[in-house]
């Protein structure tokens, strides 16, 4: 009996070749060269190794073909799509949180609400917040629930010769610290942030909450912060000189912006200075709980004091000579 003749793929010719003919196969067939791949590995003369390498596959692959084969058909040796089959970064309950803060802040940047996420335990990037948005068609910026309700505002210093109204309550200056911090902050202020460890030491917050006599998140207690970082460079007239702005001194105070005079000369008319005294003696005994005075003399503020010096000192331009 003679033996039967099994036809054959042909690389070069891209055809089955059998004794009587062959059969064109078109380039863009896969499962085609994949059967005929299976059919010379478990029908033919050779290995399965041998026919996988004559396909360009490997032998672990020929078995996982093989398998799907088995499986599922000739439909089965389909290439499916690579990579992960579900969105493991962007779950339903992280694409419901994207949502809910757009809805809870229309005017927040992607930026702002990747940080929040972040912050709660989510692994979120930028982007992928962006694709959140893209997808439900929330990129434009949503109306505001009351539209009508109109929060305190401040004035602040943004350049030399102009100042500018800004949102003074708690969800915007949240919102605008955020954005400040997501986009990474510099500048040659940035020493002051040394002083954030002895504030949470201290207890600073709650000292000038309670001398404000305002809540936590009102604006009046960062405008006193910003009023100590002043007297901390140890220089007047900062203000006046529109010196501070964006340079990681208002990020510091709690704020987006560099308060102006008249913010500031509006919060300290509302207080007396007996009320002044008794914040400085309230921090003064803090402190000397801590041991943060070791001597019986104590002087507040000695740097405003006008003193002389006989070394020689950088002259800044337009320095006049006069004591410092």
């Amino acid at each position: 009996m003679e033996e039967p003749v099994m036809a054959e793929f042909d690389l070069k010719k891209q055809a089955l070749v059998g004794p009587q003919g062959r059969l064109a196969v078109r380039a863009d067939d896969e499962i085609t060269r994949k059967l005929a791949m299976l059919i010379e590995g478990e029908c033919g003369d050779g290995a399965p190794a041998q026919a996988a390498a004559k396909f360009g596959f490997c032998r672990q692959r020929y078995f996982q073909l093989r398998a799907a084969f088995m499986q599922k058909g000739a439909l089965g040796l389909r290439s499916q799509k690579r990579g992960p089959k579900t969105h493991y970064r962007r779950t339903e309950e992280l694409v419901c949180q994207v949502i809910r803060h757009r809805f809870l802040d229309g005017d927040a940047s992607t930026e702002v609400i990747a940080q929040k996420l972040r912050q709660c335990g989510f692994a979120i990037s930028k982007r992928s917040v962006d694709r959140v948005m893209a997808q439900f068609g929330l990129q434009k910026k949503l109306y505001q629930y009351r539209p009508d309700r109109i929060g305190p505002c401040i004035q602040s210093f943004r350049t030399r010769k102009t100042d500018r109204s800004e949102k003074a309550d708690s969800l915007s200056i949240e919102r605008e610290v955020r954005q400040l911090l997501a986009q990474k902050i510099s500048g040659d202020m940035m020493g002051l942030w040394l002083l954030a460890p002895e504030h949470l030491r201290l207890g600073t917050w709650e000292l000038l909450s309670r001398w404000t006599r305002q809540p936590v998140e009102a604006v009046e207690t960062r405008l006193a912060l910003q009023l100590v970082h002043e007297a901390a460079l140890c220089v007047t007239g900062i203000r006046a000189a529109r010196s501070l702005n964006q340079t990681g001194f208002e990020v510091l105070n709690g704020l987006a912006f560099v308060a102006s005079d008249q913010a500031v000369h509006d919060l300290l008319a509302r207080h007396t200075v007996a009320e002044a005294e008794t914040l400085q003696v309230e921090l003064g005994l803090l402190r000397r709980a801590r041991s943060h005075f070791r001597g019986k003399l104590l002087a507040i503020d000695p740097h405003r004091l006008r003193s002389f010096t006989q070394r020689q000192m950088q002259r800044y331009r337009g320095e006049v000579s006069t004591p410092f």
